[in-house]
């Protein structure tokens, strides 16, 4: 079989012909592509929305939050899947569109300065950047909607390509980080987080009434009915951390579910304040 020229469609067909294939060539790729990311979409809102089967929970993590990351690994498959339909579909107009206009297909395909150039301007790294993408999706370690820390920035995933994630981070910013370059993911959204509140009492206050005052707070909002999703565990509190000579501070640690860490501090920051004010 012999590879059709592009020359023969020139010499043979007139130049307006020549401007309708191409002209029909860029909207069925467009139309193509728009058709195939509308596919895509539904497929994936579809999956996203679905009930979690009772044999895939797992003790410790429950139907919420299984259905949560798979939505958000659904939304990442969807990104990467769009990202690769656009580059199959743009690939394959241009070497229509080439045809169309008379280039010599044979000579662009074995030509060894075409690939010696395409290695030049990057491809390795391309290839780097689209395999890396794909282990951190098959892995799972972060998805659309995380808020992860990817080295250069701390942001929340907007969206995942074919070479770069895009971030938007804490002041609006957005950031296109390439996924070959991405040294380490902190993923905040995974599982569970902590909060942390180091309350600072008088020395003359009993350390033990003071431990189990804040302990009745924290568990007195834990059984609170907006607060029983946001906080997992028994609150604890070890005891004082730091002594200095007017004051000491006690430690009290809260497991919550994920990125309502800084949400739960805040409030046991105001409760312990008004309790302690209360009790003095």
């Amino acid at each position: 079989m012999t590879i059709a020229r592009g020359t023969d469609f020139a010499i043979n067909h007139p130049w307006w012909l020549q401007l309708v294939a191409v002209a029909a060539t860029v909207v069925a790729a467009v139309g193509l592509r728009l058709a195939l990311g509308l596919v895509i979409t539904r497929v994936a809102k579809r999956i996203g929305e679905s009930r979690m089967p009772q044999w895939r929970l797992f003790p410790g993590r429950s139907a919420a939050l299984l259905s949560e990351r798979r939505e958000q690994r659904t939304q990442t498959a969807a990104s990467l899947l769009r990202s690769v339909t656009s580059f199959v579909v743009g690939a394959v107009a241009i070497v229509l569109i080439l045809y169309y206009v008379g280039v010599e297909l044979t000579q662009v395909f074995a030509g060894v300065g075409v690939v010696s150039l395409i290695i030049g301007f990057g491809a390795r790294e391309i290839i780097s950047d689209f395999l890396a993408g794909i282990a951190m999706l098959g892995a799972d370690q972060y998805g659309v909607g995380d808020v992860v820390d990817v080295g250069p920035v701390v942001g929340t995933v907007e969206g995942v390509g074919l070479r770069t994630t895009r971030l938007r981070d804490a002041d609006g910013g957005v950031w296109y980080v390439r996924n070959g370059q991405i040294p380490r993911v902190g993923n905040m959204s995974q599982g569970w987080g902590r909060a942390v509140i180091d309350v600072p009492v008088p020395t003359n206050r009993d350390p033990e009434s003071v431990r189990d005052l804040l302990r009745k707070v924290a568990r007195s909002m834990r059984d609170e009915p907006q607060w029983q999703s946001v906080i997992l565990d028994e609150p604890d509190v070890p005891g004082i951390v730091e002594l200095e000579t007017d004051h000491y501070v006690v430690e009290v640690r809260v497991r919550t579910s994920p990125l309502r860490a800084q949400e739960v501090a805040a409030e046991l920051r105001k409760r312990f304040v008004d309790t302690l004010d209360a009790a003095e």
